[in-house]
């Protein structure tokens, strides 16, 4: 499938969300509620069975959008910052992060 890009950028945040039907790709907002949009976004625009990496307990926007969603979140794997601050609210990419 083709990459897709969806942006918010008015009041009262900006932020971005980049994503394949089946898989969310990166997203990065000013604030929680941006970011719900866009998550929503994507959901609205998914195919099947979705793919989304790094989330953590620090991401709660996410799991509430998900469970609003009837969806069931499956955490696999590990996020490693090394004491890095993690930007809030970011879900990073599978492969660059």
């Amino acid at each position: 499938g083709r990459l897709r890009i969806d942006v918010v950028d008015s009041d009262p945040g900006r932020g971005w969300v980049l994503w394949h039907p089946d898989r969310l790709v990166m997203l990065g907002a000013t604030n929680a509620q941006t970011a719900a949009v866009l998550l929503w976004r994507f959901l609205a625009g998914s195919e099947g069975e979705i793919l989304i990496h790094g989330l953590t307990a620090a991401q709660q926007w996410a799991f509430e959008v998900l469970h609003q969603a009837r969806l069931t979140a499956q955490i696999r794997g590990s996020l490693f910052v090394d004491g890095m601050a993690v930007p809030i609210p970011w879900i990073p990419s599978g492969w660059y992060f």
